[in-house]
């Protein structure tokens, strides 16, 4: 494998599908951890991260996927978060 230093060349290439997985699963590592809100900032720095990048249709319709994806990860984020307030709030009760 050739090592590059052009940003813009390695930029075109890049594999945004195999780098959204990997952020997703990211992600998806610091929630189960525990960290819900951190997970969610990766994945959003992530998402913009990606957007800045794009360079091709092929790309943007990855960022695309990618969207769809962590939109379904916030939402379970989102849920546990709510499930632990409410569970706080009920044995402080």
């Amino acid at each position: 494998m050739e090592i590059s230093s052009n940003r813009q060349e390695l930029e075109e290439k890049a594999d945004f599908n195999m780098l959204g997985q990997a952020a997703i699963q990211q992600s998806a590592k610091l929630a189960r951890g525990g960290m819900v809100q951190k997970a969610q900032v990766h994945a959003k720095a992530w998402g913009r991260h990606l957007n800045r990048g794009a360079q091709n249709m092929e790309q943007v319709q990855a960022i695309s996927n990618y969207s769809d994806n962590v939109g379904e990860m916030y939402g379970m984020m989102n849920r546990q978060r709510k499930f632990e307030t409410e569970e706080r709030s009920s044995i402080q009760a």
